[in-house]
């Protein structure tokens, strides 16, 4: 049996480090173009990446981070965001690729794209650097081969694509799994410097991951009595400096919000996550797990979990595995479990089914710089995955390890096309498809030739329509606020005061296109300078120009698109609708509305805001046409209503056929343009308590139109 292993082992190739490289490039190109396709790597093609809000905030931060001058710190993006702006990092656009392609940007095209580019890399040195792991295990190249393309195939790498693509770069943990197994010593600092300042430069979450993997090592070699407590000083002084400097310059610091955020507990591991295929399994289902936007997604895969109880049940070679890896990686295996317990979180889920245990609210301060605790997981699932791969390796004949490997890899291929056929098929579709902006008007260009800057308001983080604006600017090589960035949530508030002031005080500024949402108008529209500035209504967007007439090009305005009072003021007996369609429909409902519908808008609280603007001439009624949420085990809603905050009525109302409720107006008592309404809603009740479907909002009324008499 031993000759025969021997002599199998001598009939395996050897290859040379460029060989290794070059299979690692054809098993990785391989995987990218099976399971991304051709189409993204075209530089010129960046319509692949508008299918979703993520990638198509990576690729307008980098559009914005190009058209920009070189700042310092290095990747500082004030193009981006203006008042909210932060840098690269932000935009999660891979701020070391960014940088480098910045470098070299007047010879680049327009458009340009290089996700598709970082993902190929990404597949190569996933191949690369499972095959580095693999040859630790084993010398038979087959073997290598067939457990590297394994590896490759990780559900958690695929999904990933075309969603957040800075966390494609799963090669570096890998690459940090490595650096803790390897049995030479050369180079130690030089590697793991390079290794945790590109994880830096790729995603915070990777670098947290690697920093763990770098501790673990130092920790291990000291324990193993390979370095010296001098050693570990003058290491930690380098590397730690080093990832300090280039944070800093890649633009981590300039955040206003710290590294807190909001979702630790939600986007966590599920204690069945490795065996919940997501969709990305033809045989085993996808697995209730409440709400975690995707962040507790870490299948196994159905090849790999095939081979787990092929491997497993040799226990006798498991106890001397256990016994060697805690004799030699005992700060390694307590990091995995520790990041595994991370993962998991203070609320510990098993399907839909939790527990949560409390934990002191300085913990969970800290705990929440990483939100998204799942992703912690991706280290242990590889060393999961990796033991196992070991272990068929190791503990069975040369043959059927190779029988296994690849009955595994088949398995896993053709499985997982479950997730991944469709997301090829996506990029096929978007790549065919170009952008379609829906700022049709000549207006938009001529305006571009005079300002140089997009402003919204109010300012917010990914509202509604941000990207539409935010290709506009890039279009036109301005700046702009309508933005999607990470933790910039402290600097929103102060910017929306500073700018409504400006606004209403106004002091506009001369260079920008004002953007006002209808939510704003209202307030707005007295205070506009009508001899100097112009406020028009165009492609359906309110457009807010300061001193036109004083551009070099005359800007054509549509005939009938300037907003005045006599526009907005409704006609008595006009309906006044609150459709999601209606003109004035989020002009008019200020708070405690859900969102509308294609009949009109339900309240959704204990009470409900409506201004609306005044008719020219005088009313004696205002009339509310609503339906209410009713049934034999609710019989009635009340509608207490109040007027510039004064008690005027209270409405019964015993059907929930459509109905009025009609409010006497006073004229005397009306001291503004608009009539401020308040409603407020004590028999409010969820449908779902009262038989009417699954709805746990608390509604009361649906508002369909309203109309002065």
């Amino acid at each position: 049996m031993i000759r025969r292993e021997v002599k199998a082992l001598e009939n395996e190739l050897t290859l040379s480090y460029w060989q290794r490289f070059l299979l690692a490039c054809l098993v990785g190109s391989t995987a990218f173009f099976l399971v991304v396709g051709p189409l993204p790597l075209l530089p010129s093609n960046p319509f692949w990446l508008s299918g979703s809000i993520d990638p198509t905030t990576h690729y307008l931060g980098w559009v914005f981070f190009r058209d920009n001058s070189w700042t310092f710190p290095l990747g500082l993006n004030p193009k981006y965001g203006l008042d909210i702006s932060s840098s690269i990092v932000y935009s999660d656009s891979i701020p070391l690729i960014a940088m480098l392609f910045k470098l070299i940007k007047f010879a680049l095209p327009t458009p340009f794209q290089y996700f598709g580019l970082w993902y190929l890399t990404c597949f190569i040195l996933q191949a690369w650097f499972a095959s580095l792991v693999i040859k630790v295990i084993t010398p038979k190249i087959s073997l290598q081969f067939l457990a590297s393309c394994i590896v490759v195939f990780s559900p958690i790498l695929f999904f990933r694509i075309g969603l957040h693509a800075a966390l494609a770069g799963q090669f570096i943990i890998l690459a940090g799994l490595y650096l803790n197994i390897r049995p030479q010593e050369g180079h130690r600092i030089f590697w793991w410097t390079i290794l945790l300042v590109s994880s830096a430069g790729i995603h915070f979450y990777l670098l947290i991951c690697v920093f763990g993997l770098w501790i673990a090592d130092l920790l291990d070699r000291f324990h193993q009595g390979k370095i010296v407590a001098i050693a570990i000083t003058k290491e930690s002084l380098v590397v730690v400096l080093s990832i300090v400097v280039m944070a800093w310059q890649f633009g981590y610091f300039v955040s206003s919000s710290g590294i807190k955020a909001e979702g630790f507990g939600i986007y966590k591991l599920n204690l069945l996550s490795p065996l919940d295929s997501g969709g990305w399994s033809y045989l085993l289902a996808d697995l209730p797990n409440g709400f975690d936007a995707g962040e507790s997604f870490n299948y196994f895969g159905l090849g790999v979990l095939l081979l787990v109880p092929f491997a497993f049940t040799k226990l006798s070679q498991i106890k001397v595995l256990s016994s060697t890896c805690l004799n030699k990686f005992p700060y390694l295996i307590a990091l995995l479990v520790f990041f595994t317990i991370f993962a998991l979180s203070n609320s510990i889920s098993f399907g839909s089914w939790s527990i949560a245990y409390p934990l002191p609210d300085s913990l969970i301060n800290i705990a929440s710089a990483l939100r998204s605790s799942g992703r912690l997981f991706w280290p242990a699932l590889y060393s999961i995955v990796l033991v196992t791969l070991f272990l068929i390796i190791r503990c069975y004949s040369y043959r059927i390890a190779l029988l296994l490997l690849s009955l595994g890899l088949f398995i896993q291929i053709i499985d997982t096309s479950a997730g991944w056929l469709p997301k090829r098929q996506v990029f096929k579709q978007m790549s065919e498809n170009q952008y379609d902006s829906p700022l049709k008007n000549p207006f938009w260009k001529a305006a571009a030739s005079c300002y140089d800057k997009v402003i919204r308001l109010p300012i917010g983080n990914s509202l509604a329509d941000w990207s539409v604006f935010a290709y506009y600017a890039s279009q036109y090589h301005l700046s702009t606020n309508s933005v999607f960035i990470a933790r910039i949530e402290d600097k929103i508030l102060p910017s929306n005061l500073a700018l409504t002031a400006s606004l209403l005080e106004d002091r506009l500024d001369p260079k920008a296109i004002y953007i006002i949402n209808d939510s704003e108008l209202l307030n707005l529209l007295p205070k506009v300078n009508r001899k100097t500035n112009l406020l028009v209504r165009i492609d359906g967007y309110n457009v807010l120009l300061p001193a036109p007439k004083l551009c070099i090009s005359p800007i054509p305005i549509p005939a009938n698109t300037e907003i005045t009072n006599a526009k907005i003021n409704p006609k008595l007996g006009e309906k006044i609708g609150f459709t999601r369609t209606s003109e004035h429909t989020f002009q008019y409902l200020k708070s405690g509305w859900a969102y509308p519908e294609s009949w009109g808008t339900w309240s959704s609280g204990p009470k409900a805001n409506l201004t609306l603007s005044l008719p020219s001439n005088p009313a004696k009624t205002l009339t509310l046409e609503i339906r209410a949420l009713i049934n034999h085990l609710h019989p009635k809603q009340s509608v207490e209503i109040l007027i510039d905050g004064k008690y005027q009525m209270t409405a019964i109302i015993k059907t929930p056929d459509q109905t009025q409720i009609h409010i006497p107006l006073q004229e005397n008592s009306l001291t503004s343009p608009y009539l401020n309404l308040e409603l407020k809603f004590p028999d409010r009740v969820q449908p779902k308590k009262i038989g009417i479907g699954d709805d746990e909002r608390e509604l009361a009324i649906g508002l369909i139109s309203a109309s002065y008499h």
